[in-house]
């Protein structure tokens, strides 16, 4: 009787351990994706429109809500946990996880040649709800720091 007793803790030991072990916590794109991601204006009472964010597995969609309709237009990014330099377009849709946001930016000089970089979005907070991201180049600046959060 006692051995019996004894089979059946450790089964259920085992499974509880096991349940623990292997439940994992959502990626990072996991969070992010197929959601409305709405630009947090605080305070704004509803003058700006309603503008946001949609992110997929490697295209961002970004919208703007007027009486008229939506308009949108899109982008691309990685996921990444260092900060880039130039946008590597290999890395797209590859990582599920990171600390970085990394789109693609052309810069084009007064004479029309054109640099192309990356912009950096660093992941201050991300839950179910709520994304926070900061320009990692423009960090004193007063919009470097975005809140963005769904319906």
């Amino acid at each position: 009787m006692k051995s019996k007793r004894t089979f059946i803790t450790l089964c259920i030991s085992f499974l509880l351990l096991s349940t623990s072990v292997f439940a994992q916590e959502s990626s990072t794109l996991e969070k992010l994706m197929n959601k409305e991601w709405y630009f947090d204006y605080e305070g704004s009472q509803g003058i700006e429109p309603n503008k946001g964010k949609i992110f997929g597995t490697e295209k961002i969609t970004y919208f703007t809500d007027y009486s008229e309709g939506r308009k949108i237009y899109y982008g691309y990014f990685y996921l990444s946990d260092t900060i880039e330099t130039t946008f590597d377009e290999s890395k797209l849709g590859k990582n599920v996880n990171g600390k970085y946001i990394i789109n693609p930016i052309t810069i084009v000089d007064k004479n029309g040649k054109e640099t192309k970089t990356a912009g950096v979005c660093e992941i201050l907070e991300l839950t179910e709800t709520k994304l926070v991201i900061q320009n990692v180049k423009h960090k004193a600046a007063a919009w470097s720091k975005l809140t963005y959060r769904t319906r």
